[in-house]
């Protein structure tokens, strides 16, 4: 620039001053356009995640019941499980019990039954010394048609 005049120089100043103006007008006409379009674009995903997030925080709620559900049903569990046990032991101690109780009646029945066995045997030889002694006293009487059943 120190050889041009200052009337060139001007000129190579201005043309300077215009293409950068055109430069920075193009820019500003690009940039708004790739705002225009980001600013769109970015509307156009925000509609696709709103409804995204509701269904997010549905879920998360469901998710939330479902959880509180499963722990009450884990509880209930637990608590059916401590009931079982102890039935299963009771039912253990029944049958421990029922077992005792058959043995004793067992027991007692063939008791009976001996019992019954000597009572037989004792009335009848009972009855046998008590027509022994009706014909010790009483020689005359037929007592053969008397029997102790």
């Amino acid at each position: 620039m120190e050889h041009l005049g200052i009337h060139e120089s001007l000129q190579a100043m201005t043309s300077y001053s215009l293409w950068v103006s055109a430069l920075a007008n193009s820019t500003e006409k690009l940039c708004r356009g790739q705002h225009d379009h980001y600013v769109k674009k970015l509307q156009s995903l925000r509609s696709k995640v709103n409804p995204l997030e509701k269904r997010c925080v549905e879920l998360e709620n469901f998710y939330n019941r479902a959880t509180r559900k499963l722990e009450r049903a884990e509880s209930d569990l637990q608590t059916s499980i401590g009931k079982y046990q102890a039935l299963e032991k009771e039912k253990s101690e029944i049958q421990s019990l029922l077992v005792s109780a058959q043995e004793e009646r067992d027991k007692l029945q063939a008791k009976i039954s001996e019992l019954t066995s000597h009572g037989v045997v004792d009335y009848d030889n009972g009855f046998q010394e008590a027509l022994d002694q009706v014909r010790e006293k009483f020689p005359t009487l037929d007592l053969d048609e008397i029997h102790p059943d």
